[in-house]
């Protein structure tokens, strides 16, 4: 059975910033440190057999916390960012950023397994906003991936990733059974849990922070 733990990334810069002072690709805050540093004590314990994280900054720095009490092999997938990839601007006044390169995330975990795809020109490369339509099929294709790779296994993967492309996925997963959209917001290292019997996804935690202090609780959006 596949135990799949869909993990939203600690608190950003941007989570603490009007909309309209956000940049293309924060870093986590101090109180994000801290949410992070709890996920990895909570962690410690679950023998994780693959941790596959978005290559945004603030989902490798959560991930660099974690890396610090796991020996769980880290993987960075470029198909698991958040909705829209990495742009600068707001509104309609938006251009495309280049994101970390190899070199980049390889500082934040030494010992990423880098998807092959992200070279020097950065993981996005000034690409042109992703759509809604667009990341909505992303999350069709990363469940497939996931399906198809770990169908049959007994295995624990953890991913950490973004609140929207979360919601994409359970959608689905369980979309014969769960109205995505009524389920409130994903707080800032929110642990989801589904496993994967058979061919059909059953959810077993949504949005859990018993691991984090109740004062370092967020759920601010991005």
């Amino acid at each position: 059975m596949l135990r799949l733990h869909l993990i939203r990334h600690a608190e950003s810069e941007n989570n603490a910033k009007p909309e309209n002072e956000r940049v293309e690709d924060p870093g986590i805050t101090p109180l994000g440190e801290q949410q992070a540093i709890q996920l990895g004590r909570w962690l410690e314990s679950m023998p994780i057999d693959c941790l596959i994280t978005s290559p945004f900054r603030r989902a490798l720095q959560t991930t660099s916390f974690v890396a610090q009490t796991s020996k769980a092999a880290i993987e960075i997938d470029p198909e698991t960012y958040e909705e829209g990839g990495c742009y600068r601007g707001h509104g309609t006044n938006v251009s495309g950023a280049p994101g970390y390169n190899r070199a980049e995330i390889l500082k934040w975990i030494p010992n990423a397994q880098v998807h092959e795809s992200i070279q020097e020109n950065g993981w996005w490369n000034g690409r042109i906003p992703e759509t809604r339509e667009q990341a909505i099929q992303r999350a069709d294709r990363i469940v497939q991936n996931l399906t198809e790779r770990f169908i049959g296994q007994d295995v624990t993967v953890v991913m950490i990733i973004h609140a929207d492309i979360i919601r994409h996925m359970m959608t689905t997963m369980l979309a014969d059974c769960v109205n995505t959209k009524r389920l409130g917001p994903l707080c800032n290292t929110g642990i989801t849990r589904l496993d994967l019997v058979n061919d059909s996804w059953n959810l077993q935690w949504l949005n859990s922070i018993g691991h984090l202090s109740p004062g370092i609780v967020t759920d601010s959006n991005g």
